[in-house]
């Protein structure tokens, strides 16, 4: 986000208007003609001029939410946050927790340790799970009158900084907690995830470190981002029917793997695809393009090293590294490296939102749809906001994504069932079956894979290894806001079209980021 001045009274003006809801839930009355004024003259006296930040963030050009926060209140190691406004048509897609994530990553870089947010509970029930979610506890509560003698139950929340959603409680949090729309709770400063209007204003746009002095984003990204295909937070498994059934039949024992990516059978399976079909390269004209002349290049969610063995011997990169939680992956990519014979390719397993280099890189990719892996907004910000934090002055991302009208296209994956065969490292052939469930509405697709083995002798159980695996398929417009939240902007794109798998012929893009 970015600092608001005088200037852009009217505007504000205008985003008041439309957030009327705002108003009227935290005052009792509708929005006044001179309340965007009143913005840039409200403010603690003790606090000093610097420490109050009015912020808004823009689209195309037009103000979609704004925020005031006061540093040093009550005291100097807290701050405290009034006003959230989101755009009504940019709610429910995630930007208020955004906001709320990076603004607690800024302020913990400036030495302010707890972040304040008051909410009106009794009238904004969906504020108290959103708070909780991200850490916040309540500290206290009164009943305070407003206009025409209307009651309010105050809640003032209280919570560390950075923010760091609870665990338990991430999935609800990138489903439905940020709601960029909920402009009300939002406003009255509390993030509900109802309130797209607060969210909205939340975002963490990289003009929002601006506002609090900073240029960009802390590199410590707040959120502890967890991959729905991640070993350590990964959902149980519920895998989708038929295959639910697995588990129940008298004669089957299912086990199921806690990853995918990191099961050897399945690892044999993608292996012998691969073999058959030839690996994707829809997106590596756009990842060279990306990475130009050179220079220190990084990829988030390597895998297998695809793109990284390619790009080291198409561009004169001077060090390709790969980041990747899952070990088997990293185990062929770098055996992939060496057969290659390149020596400018490393690969290191762990997390990326742990990874602290000690240098910069010129190019950050997410390639062939890493981001896929990442349902919930926040994680995906998350993710944005440490990539941005790694760039060295001039620094460029690269987010290879499914484009625009993709979603709608890939329809026919609900309910789809397949059927494939393949042979492991040891030469045994297997079926895997395959059952999807695909929402076009929330671009949410799951997916159930399944291995039925050979039983290993006459009344033993016939084994079954089942993986189970949820995306969300992003998109340039989805991703929009989560660029702006992270204060990216889009400066290049090159289209491709996907050849292979169940969603072969999907129009794709590889879209090239630089900070605000």
């Amino acid at each position: 986000m970015v600092a608001l001045t005088p200037d852009d009274g009217p505007a504000l003006q205008d985003l008041l208007e439309r957030c009327d809801d705002y108003s009227r839930l935290n005052f009792g009355i509708p929005t006044g003609a001179a309340d965007a004024q009143s913005q840039f003259l409200e403010g603690l006296q003790h606090v000093p001029e610097q420490r109050k930040h009015l912020m808004g963030c823009h689209v195309d050009g037009r103000l979609v939410a704004a925020a005031d926060l006061l540093e040093g209140h009550p005291d100097d190691r807290t701050a405290a946050l009034g006003m959230l406004l989101v755009d009504p048509e940019w709610r429910d897609r995630g930007l208020g927790t955004a906001i709320l994530l990076g603004l607690g990553s800024a302020l913990a870089g400036r030495g302010v340790r707890r972040l304040r947010v008051d909410c009106h509970v009794s009238e904004n029930t969906r504020a108290v799970p959103l708070l909780r979610r991200l850490g916040f506890a309540e500290s206290s509560r009164e009943v305070i009158t407003v206009a025409a003698g209307q009651t309010r139950t105050r809640v003032l929340w209280t919570s560390g900084v950075p923010l760091r959603p609870r665990a338990e409680e991430r999935a609800a949090v990138g489903s439905d907690c940020p709601r960029a729309e909920e402009p009300v709770a939002v406003g009255s400063d509390c993030p509900r995830a109802e309130e797209p209007v607060a969210v909205g204003s939340d975002c963490p746009q990289a003009e929002e470190p601006a506002a609090l002095g900073s240029d960009r984003p802390q590199a410590e990204a707040p959120v502890a981002v967890r991959s729905d295909y991640s070993r350590a937070g990964a959902p149980v498994p519920r895998p989708l029917p038929p295959l639910d059934r697995l588990f129940g039949l008298p004669g089957v024992s299912a086990v199921a793997e806690p990853y995918y990516f990191d099961s050897p059978l399945f690892d044999d399976y993608e292996r012998d695809v691969e073999r058959r079909t030839g690996e994707t390269d829809w997106d590596l004209a756009g990842l060279a393009s990306a990475v130009g002349e050179g220079g220190r290049v990084l990829e988030v969610g390597c895998g297998t090293g695809r793109a990284l063995v390619h790009l080291a011997a198409t561009t004169q990169a001077s060090l390709l590294v790969g980041i990747d939680t899952s070990e088997p992956a990293l185990e062929r990519a770098r055996a992939r490296a060496a057969a290659a014979g390149t020596g400018r390719v490393e690969f290191v397993t762990g997390d990326f939102l742990a990874y602290r280099p000690e240098s910069a890189f010129d190019t950050v990719l997410l390639a062939d749809c890493t981001l896929n892996g990442f349902t919930e907004a926040s994680a995906v910000s998350g993710l944005l906001t440490h990539a941005r934090s790694l760039l060295a002055p001039g620094g460029r991302i690269a987010v290879s994504v499914f484009d625009d009208g993709a979603p709608a296209a890939m329809s026919h994956l609900d309910g789809r069932m397949v059927v494939d065969s393949f042979a492991d490292r040891d030469g045994f052939h297997h079926i895997v079956i395959w059952s999807m469930r695909f929402d076009a509405d929330t671009a949410l697709l799951h997916r159930t894979a399944a291995v039925p083995r050979t039983a290993p002798a006459p009344g033993e159980p016939v084994r079954c290894v089942v993986a189970d695996m949820n995306d969300r398929i992003w998109t340039p417009s989805t991703l929009s806001p989560l660029f702006a939240a992270a204060g990216l902007s889009v400066t290049a794109e090159e289209a491709a079209t996907l050849t292979s798998g169940a969603a072969d012929g999907s129009p794709m893009t590889t879209l090239v980021l630089s900070p605000v």
